[in-house]
């Protein structure tokens, strides 16, 4: 071994320089290749980053906010239909109705229909109003003080659907219109012109029909019914609260207990005098009878005690 080194050591010397040589450059260009890779991943990962911000992160805002306002628009697009029912005790009858009839006015609504009543000597009234939707809060709290309220209720109903499919019905018509339009101006025959007009007769019925529909759909939404009755009572009920007012709203109620109580007893007297005055002379007939039959037997007592005597 040590013979085949002394005679080959150039060539050994020579691979192991090569070799040497060989690790080196081949470590250089790994280590060039490793920077470059790192540096062109670590470029990619923070574009990528960006990117990944820029295009998750505002496109997610986007459709969020697109979200919440489809949201919003939907719901403002909703069409409901609001009734509201309010009934009042007042004993300040006309005045009230006239507070009434004048907050109509003021909220650009009208009256759609009235109904008065009376029951005893008392009378009570019934309002079909149409107020504003958007006013429609604000008009029933100011109705609220006009008198006491004994029920109050608000009501929705949605009739988007209805609404929509009515729509979709009028815009098919009116396109089916034009085209009919266009056809009658193109035809030929005597016979194309009649079976044309008659469809195009059937669709603008059709049209007027599906038309009066979106209007009173449309007023239905645009104006709030609401249903008023006023009552007038000769006492409004109690309202008030706590320990106090109750005890307030007792008193009260007691000493108006007793004054119906005493003008019921005077309205009977008045009511019914006269059988008061025949039984007052039945009586007085019946008290002089007896009086008389009595002093009868007093002098007959009498008598027969003399002649015994």
């Amino acid at each position: 071994m040590k013979k085949f080194i002394k005679n080959n050591w150039k060539h050994i010397v020579a691979y192991v320089l090569v070799f040497c040589f060989g690790i080196g450059f081949c470590a250089l260009v790994g280590s060039g290749n490793s920077k470059s890779y790192d540096t062109v991943k670590g470029a990619g990962m923070t574009n990528a980053y960006v990117g990944a911000s820029d295009m998750d992160g505002a496109p997610t805002e986007m459709a969020t906010e697109q979200s919440v306002n489809s949201k919003v628009k939907l719901m403002t697009d909703r069409k409901l239909v609001k009734t509201a029912g309010l009934y009042l005790e007042t004993e300040k009858y006309q005045a009230t109705l006239k507070t009434l009839n004048e907050l109509v006015l003021t909220y650009g609504g009208y009256v759609e229909s009235s109904n008065e009543n009376k029951y005893g000597e008392y009378a009570y009234t019934t309002l079909c109003l149409k107020i504003p939707t958007d006013k429609l809060d604000k008009f029933l709290n100011e109705a609220t003080e006009t008198g006491t309220v004994t029920s109050k209720s608000v009501s929705m109903n949605d009739i988007t659907d209805s609404y929509v499919d009515t729509e979709s019905h009028l815009k098919s018509l009116k396109i089916e219109q034009e085209t009919l339009m266009g056809l009658l101006e193109k035809a030929e025959s005597l016979s194309d012109t009649i079976t044309i007009q008659d469809r195009l007769t059937e669709v603008r019925s059709q049209i007027e029909y599906y038309q009066s529909m979106m209007n009173r759909y449309d007023n239905q939404v645009d104006y709030s019914t609401v249903e008023i009755c006023v009552s007038e009572v000769g006492k409004e009920s109690p309202t008030g609260e706590g320990y106090f007012a109750k005890i307030w709203i007792g008193l009260k109620e007691s000493f108006y207990n007793i004054g119906e109580g005493f003008k019921s007893i005077v309205m009977f007297i008045i009511v019914n005098i006269p059988y008061l005055l025949i039984l007052g002379l039945v009586v007085l007939v019946l008290y002089v009878i007896i009086k008389k039959v009595k002093s009868k037997k007093k002098a007959s007592s009498v008598k027969e005690d003399a002649f015994t005597e």
